[in-house]
């Protein structure tokens, strides 16, 4: 589970791989030519020596007043825009910050806590690789989820490890699995949305549901694995 991100690992970078050029304590996961994946070297409250985990960077914008917006350009920030289209007219500045998937700390656990509050597609696709196994959000099961990969004798897949992630949850690459914090409250990682009544959902989903009722249906029950089929008779 993400020996990929091993604490030994990424320390021995640190010792035989140079810093990328202007700073100090970012260095590469993998290869140096893809900088968007990278780590960071920093201590924690405890004076711990920790690992960043940052794939690519979150632009983020503030709204600031005109007398602010003029100050910062008079002084040459770059990381200021005015939008005239607006009624009245608006002032933002922009900032950019690295985007995290989690800690690496000593112990070797990984410590999920995602700078944006959830897991995009990307980051869940960048996790499966660095992992024997496939993250990805599950609106069935409402967050994120680890199941792990197998090939039983037959040839179908068969997981026989699954597991919800939450925010703030640590994992031992190669001992323990969930570990919480101790004290803090448990956050599921899903984009925020705005989910309609269960009837307007099944109203908007019938149709759907009766094409593959039609097209399964005639089929013999060894077309579907058996858990899929289980799935579908459901």
């Amino acid at each position: 589970m993400l020996k990929y991100l091993n604490y030994e690992r990424l320390k021995n970078i640190t010792k035989t791989v140079k810093p990328y050029r202007g700073s100090t304590n970012r260095f590469p996961i993998g290869r140096r030519t893809q900088n968007t994946k990278f780590f960071l070297v920093e201590n924690d409250e405890t004076g711990e020596e920790v690992y960043r985990i940052v794939y690519g960077y979150c632009h983020n914008s503030e709204e600031i007043t005109k007398e602010e917006y003029e100050a910062a350009k008079s002084a040459g920030d770059k990381d200021v825009s005015e939008y005239t289209w607006y009624n009245p007219v608006q002032y933002k500045r922009h900032t950019k910050i690295p985007h995290q998937l989690g800690i690496v700390r000593s112990d070797n656990t990984f410590e999920f806590n995602n700078t944006n509050g959830y897991y995009g597609q990307d980051s869940n696709m960048l996790l499966s690789r660095w992992s024997a196994g496939y993250f990805y959000s599950s609106s069935r099961h409402g967050g994120m989820v680890y199941r792990e990969r197998r090939t039983n004798a037959d040839g179908f897949g068969q997981h026989y490890l699954f597991h919800p992630i939450f925010d703030g949850m640590r994992i031992h690459w190669g001992r323990s699995w969930g570990q919480r914090i101790q004290g803090q409250p448990i956050h599921l990682l899903l984009p925020p949305k705005n989910i309609p009544p269960d009837r307007e959902i099944k109203f908007h989903q019938t149709h759907s549901i009766r094409c593959c009722e039609t097209r399964v249906s005639p089929r013999p029950k060894t077309f579907l694995p058996q858990t899929k089929y289980r799935r579908f008779v459901e």
